[in-house]
């Protein structure tokens, strides 16, 4: 990054913990800047960091940088399964052959994510008496 591109460590801070997955109020707060305001000025303030040309080149080329990685790995992945499928052809290996054309088939999205049912009726009382147990042994 130029000299004059270079944030401060509470912008950096920012930009980590948005990267992280927070919102931009909890980004905000992680950096350290002011919490004593209430929600709303405090969402403000955070857009007003975001805003920064520099804090927006940096978020931007980072989050530039993490998917090319994810598309050189997903790359990489790819070609070598088809190198596996094609040295299991050679050696009559078709469980090897069977298994990386599968794999092929789930990087390239052709098969739909398996669904899984999850009960979700539980009672407030079995939560509550779940978390006394869990602060008890915390």
């Amino acid at each position: 990054m130029a000299r004059g591109n270079k944030l401060t460590l509470k912008q950096e801070m920012f930009v980590q913990s948005l990267l992280a997955g927070n919102t931009k109020r909890k980004a905000y707060e992680d950096a350290g800047y002011s919490m004593n305001m209430d929600e709303i000025k405090t969402d403000i303030a955070a857009q007003k960091v975001f805003n920064n040309p520099k804090v927006q080149l940096r978020y931007n080329n980072l989050i530039n940088e993490h998917k090319e990685k994810a598309m050189w790995g997903r790359e990489r992945a790819f070609k070598e399964l088809l190198e596996l499928i094609s040295d299991s052809k050679k050696d009559g290996n078709y469980n090897g052959r069977l298994g990386a054309i599968k794999e092929l088939n789930s990087l390239d999205d052709l098969y739909p994510k398996e669904k899984k049912e999850v009960d979700l009726k539980v009672s407030s009382s079995d939560v509550f008496s779940k978390l006394k147990g869990a602060l008890k042994d915390g």
